[in-house]
């Protein structure tokens, strides 16, 4: 999906929250009057949110990080390590927060594709000397993907 594809959504659902936000405070001003008594609302109409939709297809993205093992930094490990690419470009991220890495693994953002994690520790120059990789997504085929 585009990014002003991805934007123009977002506004629609904002105003669509707007307008459901009006519905309610105009029933909320009805109940008043009414000295609190619930008045018989009709149903709700059909819209499309409420509507069971069939699955679509499973986008490629790393399991669950409760699958992959996210645990607490150990002695001697300073920071987890995220390599990905974004937008077809590589490059990694640290971060010594659990709760961090595991956001980052379950981002389901297309442009956005986690390959290693890895925990680290930081030499005195400050460079990441790999301690144990946690996870590595698996090798595509040629082609494939």
């Amino acid at each position: 999906m585009k990014p002003s594809d991805i934007i123009q959504r977002a506004r629609l659902l904002r105003q669509r929250e707007e307008a459901f936000v009006v519905v309610w405070e105009c029933e909320e001003r009805v109940r008043r009057r009414l000295g609190g008594a619930e008045w018989p609302w009709p149903a709700p109409p059909a819209l499309p949110s409420r509507q069971r939709h069939r699955g679509r297809p499973a986008s490629p993205r790393p399991p669950a990080s409760a699958e992959i093992g996210v645990r607490r930094l150990r002695p001697g490990e300073d920071a987890f390590r995220l390599t990905g690419s974004c937008r077809g470009q590589t490059g990694a991220t640290l971060t010594a927060d659990p709760a961090v890495a595991r956001a980052l693994l379950a981002a389901a953002v297309p442009s956005w594709t986690v390959q290693r994690l890895e925990t680290v520790r930081l030499d005195a120059a400050g460079s990441a000397v790999v301690v144990e990789c946690l996870w590595e997504a698996p090798a595509t085929a040629p082609g494939v993907g």
